[in-house]
């Protein structure tokens, strides 16, 4: 995208949050592997990736998950901090030329708590860490055959 798409945010804001997205998806197909069996594994986990890129506050939009009352699933999924971040970053310089106040409440998303959504990620990664930790100590490796 750096290169293809020329984004407003810098490149290290930009790897920041894909690092730790990537930190987050890995740490949920830990949480997956400790889980399911050997072969069922790879399946699993790309599945589960692709319901926290499902579940990232564009579609179904944000605003809409508040109408249902579901913004709780939505944000404990790291797809929404990381949609949310690339958001904010890219839309933020053009403040002078835009109302990005519509686009926000559209959207569902908050503006300029970059901050927050890289805390956020990392949270929520090293939780899934946390529970596939207990999930190698406590889940009985001889049923997993």
């Amino acid at each position: 995208m750096g290169v293809l798409a020329t984004p407003m945010m810098s490149f290290t804001h930009m790897y920041a949050a894909n690092l730790l997205y990537f930190y987050c998806t890995y740490g949920l197909s830990s949480c997956v592997a400790m889980v399911v069996k050997r072969e069922d594994g790879p399946l699993l986990a790309v599945l589960t990736s692709l319901i926290i890129g499902i579940m990232g506050g564009v579609a179904p939009p944000l605003s809409k998950v508040k109408v249902w009352r579901m913004v709780w699933l939505w944000r404990s999924s790291p797809g929404v901090w990381f949609t949310e971040a690339y958001f904010s970053q890219n839309l933020l310089p053009f403040d002078y030329l835009y109302v990005l106040e519509v686009a926000s409440e559209s959207l569902g998303f908050t503006l300029g708590q970059f901050r927050l959504d890289m805390l956020m990620l990392f949270v929520i990664g090293t939780i899934y860490r946390i529970v596939a930790y207990f999930g190698l100590i406590f889940v009985d490796r001889q049923r997993q055959k």
